[in-house]
C-alpha cells in the first residue's frame, strides 16, 4: 500500500505529533480503549479468520480517533502510537498486527505489564 498509508494527513513538509492509543489485542478481537471523555467507551474490532481482514476496520477506527483530537497544529499532523496490551491468546495476532502495519505510519508497541516483584539494584 505504500509508505505511511495508514496516516490520513501525512505530509512530508509537516512535523508529526505523536499520541498514544491504548489497544488490547486478543485472539479474536482488537479493542481500542477509550480516552477520558470518549463516547463510545471502547471500539471493538472482531477478528474473523485472518488478522489481515481486521486491519482496514482497525485503521478506520484509528482515523476516527484522530479526527476526534482536532487539529494537531499549524504545520503538524497526528502520528498515533498503538500501545498494545497482549492477552494470553493474542500473541500471534499481535505479531500479525506488527507485520501488517510495518511502514504504515502507525507505530505499534507492545505494552508489557510490570513484574509483580521486580528486582531493584542499587548502585553504591
Amino acid at each position: 500500500k505504500g509508505y505511511n498509508w495508514a496516516l490520513p494527513d501525512d505530509n512530508h513538509h509537516s512535523m508529526p505529533v505523536t499520541r498514544p492509543i491504548q489497544v488490547q489485542c486478543e485472539g479474536g478481537r482488537f479493542v481500542l480503549l477509550s480516552e477520558r471523555g470518549d463516547r463510545p467507551k471502547q471500539i471493538v474490532i472482531p477478528i474473523e479468520g485472518s488478522t489481515a481482514h481486521a486491519i482496514e476496520p482497525l485503521v478506520g477506527a484509528v482515523w476516527e480517533r484522530i479526527n476526534s483530537w482536532g487539529i494537531a497544529g499549524e504545520g503538524m499532523y497526528w502520528r498515533p502510537v498503538l500501545m498494545v496490551t497482549i492477552a494470553a491468546d493474542g500473541r500471534s495476532r499481535y505479531d500479525d498486527l506488527e507485520a501488517l502495519l510495518y511502514r504504515s505510519g502507525l507505530e505499534v508497541r507492545s505494552k508489557q505489564p510490570l513484574a509483580a516483584n521486580p528486582t531493584v539494584y542499587l548502585n553504591r
